[in-house]
């Protein structure tokens, strides 16, 4: 026997004793009802989280430029030094670019570890079972070595760019 949302309400309305004039003290959902809010939540979702995403990203890429540009800064004799026994602008910047590319790949090694660790816990706890897909892990690992070589550029090229002599004194 099917039931209808309104014959419900009156049943409702009639056993809690509320006049005509008085307002539901209960709420009901329909189906029809949880399935528009699933659909909304899953909206919100899908826009906001890449979005959050995006400014991690960007903000990770700022803080590893700050951080390989202070390591320039601070290995300028060094830099001098390797220049003036013959190194070449494209070896300096490579070096740079391969200790960006260890610290992304140990970084993102880390990060889709604790990920992945985080969403079993959680989807355990929550009882859904949720775990990260190997598409998901090779994407945040690609875009974690992406940003970390990105980011890693200008500072690169600003060491290839030191002038031996400048570096010395």
């Amino acid at each position: 026997m099917l039931f209808r949302s309104d014959r419900i309400a009156d049943v409702l309305r009639a056993r809690h004793g509320l006049a005509d004039d008085t307002p539901d003290d209960f709420a009901m959902y329909t189906p029809t009802q949880v399935q528009e809010l699933v659909k909304e939540a899953n909206r919100v979702v899908t826009v906001y989280l890449p979005a959050t995403a995006g400014v991690a990203l960007l903000v990770a890429a700022l803080v590893i430029a700050n951080i390989m540009l202070l390591s320039v800064r601070e290995r300028v004799p060094e830099i001098g030094l390797r220049k003036a026994l013959g190194a070449t602008d494209r070896q300096i910047g490579g070096q740079f670019l391969f200790e960006a590319l260890a610290v992304a790949l140990i970084s993102a090694l880390l990060g889709v570890g604790l990920g992945a660790a985080a969403l079993e816990t959680l989807g355990h706890m929550s009882g859904t079972g949720a775990r990260m897909t190997p598409d998901s892990a090779v994407l945040g690992f690609v875009a974690a070595l992406v940003v970390g070589v990105s980011a890693a550029f200008f500072p690169a090229q600003q060491a290839a760019r030191q002038e031996p002599v400048d570096a010395l004194r």
